[in-house]
């Protein structure tokens, strides 16, 4: 009975449950499904909440002071919702969502202490196993043709006004969502793994990346290997830029003392950017014709132009009516929005957009104070993909900014000590 309740309670079985929820979370297809296979919102909240309750559980020791602290700052959090919801009442739903979401979060990461990125290598780990099944239904399925697929799967997600995307499905675990014509008249299928678009699947394989490559002590390099070409398979150019800016990372900050690492560096590396910026360019190239990078520039317009209009408290959580509005009529039926930072603006001002800006400003002062420059770079890397990537409102986003402020903090207290 002991050995039973020992694996039911066991802490690394739930927080890889935790972590698997987050990335369902990440605009998977499993809640993107139009047929009665999807996961209800309301299902992974309830299982987060289970998940969390048992690594409190399996907390020994809880001290007064760290409940009364998690209260606090739930009841804190609560406020903040409830007052953007007395403004602008526009979607009680996702105001609760928000709240919810957050706040079994901030329960997790105080009283549980993970101030050294647990669920985010957990995350990571999850991560890896996606990238290496997706890498292969996208080479032997996707793009050789030698495995079929077994089914479909309907979603609205990037679909036509009144319509359903049918998307191939491998064994319910790879998924054909996106074409793009940079590789000739034949076009390529874009691996977008679970994922609902190739940005979001490049998005997640560049975080598990960077957690992988900047917050682990000793990266293992056949997981950077694994989600570097994951990432290429996605023909993102995000993620393409994420890639760069590592090497650059690479380039710069770390010293070289043999004959081979000189190699490396000034040959290797350089010879890796001119790559990687090739095939940058090459479908930046493609998105012009496409308009998809137009629409992205279009994106920073059209949210500054909705959010002026409102500037404290926008326009409403989930209100997306007003940036339809402002979009002009060359755009066609491409009403979908790709900026995290003008998303929140629109949604709650520069109220909403409070939190995230001095989160932002207290981790990357710390980090820079401390000399933790990969963690840092990690933080300035995810800001910057946030600009072109429409995930402000995921579990992930919320998870890295409360990750870095617990580890910022565990940081500073060992210190003061």
């Amino acid at each position: 009975m002991n050995d039973i309740c020992k694996v039911i309670f066991n802490k690394s079985i739930w927080l890889y449950i935790f972590a698997l929820l987050i990335i369902l979370n990440a605009n998977s297809l499993y809640i993107k499904d139009y047929s009665a296979g999807k996961i209800p919102d309301y299902a992974i909240l309830v299982s987060s909440y289970i998940c969390m309750s048992v690594l409190v559980i399996n907390q020994r020791m809880l001290s007064k002071k760290i409940l009364m602290s998690t209260l606090k700052l739930c009841i804190c959090v609560g406020i903040f919702v409830l007052i953007l919801y007395a403004v602008n009442p526009y979607n009680i739903n996702v105001n609760i969502q928000w709240l919810l979401r957050v706040a079994v979060l901030i329960i997790y990461f105080v009283i549980c202490k993970d101030n050294e990125h647990s669920l985010l290598m957990a995350y990571k780990n999850i991560m890896i196993f996606i990238a290496c099944e997706s890498l292969f239904f996208w080479l032997f399925g996707s793009v050789l043709g030698i495995i079929e697929h077994t089914g479909y799967l309907y979603s609205t997600w990037a679909a036509n006004e009144n319509s359903i995307k049918v998307c191939n499905s491998y064994y319910g675990i790879y998924f054909e969502t996106q074409m793009t014509d940079s590789f000739g008249n034949a076009g390529l299928i874009r691996n977008t793994a679970i994922f609902t678009e190739g940005p979001m699947a490049s998005l997640n394989f560049c975080i598990a990346l960077m957690v992988e490559y900047l917050l682990q002590q000793r990266p293992y390099m056949p997981f950077v290997v694994i989600f570097v070409l994951a990432i290429l398979s996605t023909v993102s150019t995000t993620g393409y830029l994420v890639l760069l800016s590592l090497v650059l990372f690479k380039l710069i900050i770390y010293p070289v003392h043999t004959s081979i690492l000189k190699f490396i560096k000034f040959v290797v590396l350089p010879i890796a950017i001119v790559v990687i910026a090739g095939a940058g360019i090459y479908v930046l190239a493609d998105k012009q014709d496409t308009m998809s990078l137009l629409l992205r520039v279009d994106d920073f317009i059209v949210g500054y132009n909705t959010w002026i209009e409102h500037p404290i408290f926008g326009w409403g959580a989930g209100n997306t009516y007003p940036l339809q509005q402002h979009m002009d009529f060359w755009r066609g039926e491409q009403t979908g929005f790709s900026n995290s930072i003008f998303w929140v603006l629109v949604q709650g001002g520069i109220y909403l957009a409070a939190p995230y800006i001095i989160s932002s400003i207290y981790i990357l002062l710390y980090l820079k104070k401390m000399k933790e420059y990969k963690a840092l770079w990690f933080m300035i890397v995810y800001l910057i993909m946030l600009s072109f990537t429409i995930a402000p409102h995921l579990n992930i986003t919320f998870v890295v900014f409360i990750s870095f402020v617990m580890y910022v903090y565990g940081k500073k207290s060992k210190s003061c000590r």
